[in-house]
């Protein structure tokens, strides 16, 4: 525990700056940097005394990285529902219904079971790759060709 304290202290203001400098936002820069120590505190692993600034600063690295991609996401999901919004909720639910039955009907049933398993039972892609005994990789290969085939076929042509 003191050695992470030690680590901390020594190396937060080179962290702080390097998060500052990939997501340019003072709040997310703080918190990337406490999750690393907070998940080093948990019993992560702990680097040698010879690498732990290199560790440590690709720690921070790796965890703006997935800021990054989760800002990503919301940014198309929030695009995705601002060019929604003008559909009818009734509309909406028979349009989930026409993607169900079309996914069921045109995909294999394998990529159909992932897109099942991920997005109506909400699974992870590692819990779903765990539960069929495949790797995340074809997970994320399944999910992204089922999405592709989909937005094809639900896309108007306007938007293709």
């Amino acid at each position: 525990m003191e050695s992470i304290k030690r680590l901390f202290i020594a190396h937060y203001d080179q962290m702080f700056g390097l998060a500052l400098l990939l997501l340019h936002n003072e709040e997310e820069s703080r918190d990337a940097v406490s999750e690393v120590f907070a998940t080093l505190m948990e019993g992560g692993k702990m680097p040698d005394a010879q690498h732990e600034g290199q560790y440590l600063m690709a720690c921070v690295r790796n965890r703006c990285l997935k800021i990054i991609r989760h800002r990503h996401v919301k940014e198309r999901v929030s695009r995705l529902l601002r060019d929604s919004a003008d559909i009818h909720p009734d509309q909406e639910i028979q349009l989930c219904h026409d993607i169900f039955h079309f996914a069921h009907d045109h995909l294999p049933p394998l990529t159909f079971q992932i897109l099942t398993l991920r997005y109506q039972d909400g699974m992870r892609y590692q819990d779903v790759a765990k539960q069929l005994n495949i790797s995340e990789v074809t997970v994320f290969r399944h999910v992204s060709e089922a999405l592709r085939i989909i937005k094809q076929q639900f896309s108007t042509p306007e938007k293709r």
